[in-house]
């Protein structure tokens, strides 16, 4: 097969799903190539959309990039592979899947993990496992950024996302009282964090939001 042969047979998948509007499709797509990416990485590799392998990616993109990327790409695969989404296991998980991706390791990060367990940055942690986002737009967030849609679900405003546009990260119903409570500490215009409590070595981007 060729190198892009599964990028290819995911194309091909789609237009046969009878999917019309563009922006899904680009969406799904982009799964489809970190599929493809990801497959070219195993240390035997993945040829097909087998299920198996469909679910060592999504093992693998939850554990690898931001929880909405990963359903993101996961939601593509699943419907190139014609799997339905909810049949899979795709709760974060600790382990990373069975493929090398790179070559990369896990680093130690010693003072991470002492301040991982330091009560001065609970309020960062809590909400970093709530919401998601990066530390950059942690720190830009004010008071005023958390907001209630008409349906009276709970949504964080980031002011520069990815790319630089603003975006809009829902908020989990289990999480929606801590994060209220959080928010009902600082005024409108406050930061929620200060410079201080953003100061640290914790892999903020570790802490994957919980479903």
């Amino acid at each position: 097969m060729g190198r892009s042969s599964l990028t290819y047979i995911g194309r091909q998948s789609l237009k046969n799903s009878g999917i019309t509007n563009n922006k899904t499709l680009q969406a799904y797509m982009d799964g489809i190539k970190a599929y493809d990416k990801w497959a070219r990485s195993c240390a035997d590799r993945v040829r097909d959309f087998a299920p198996e392998h469909v679910q060592a990616f999504v093992d693998y993109a939850y554990n690898t990039f931001k929880p909405t990327t990963a359903h993101k790409y996961a939601c593509g695969v699943c419907k190139a592979a014609d799997i339905p989404f909810k049949t899979l296991n795709h709760e974060h998980v600790v382990k990373r899947s069975h493929c090398r991706y790179n070559g990369r390791t896990a680093v130690a990060n010693s003072q991470g993990k002492r301040e991982l367990l330091n009560p001065k940055y609970d309020r960062l942690i809590t909400l970093q496992r709530a919401v998601g986002i990066r530390r950059a737009e942690l720190g830009r967030l004010k008071g005023s950024d958390l907001r209630t849609d008409d349906k009276g679900r709970l949504w964080v405003h980031v002011r520069r996302g990815k790319g630089g546009k603003e975006q809009m990260q829902y908020i989990l119903p289990q999480h929606a009282d801590t994060v209220r409570g959080i928010f009902a500490e600082v005024g409108a215009d406050e930061r929620v964090f200060s410079a201080e409590e953003l100061k640290n070595k914790i892999d903020l981007h570790s802490l994957d939001r919980k479903s």
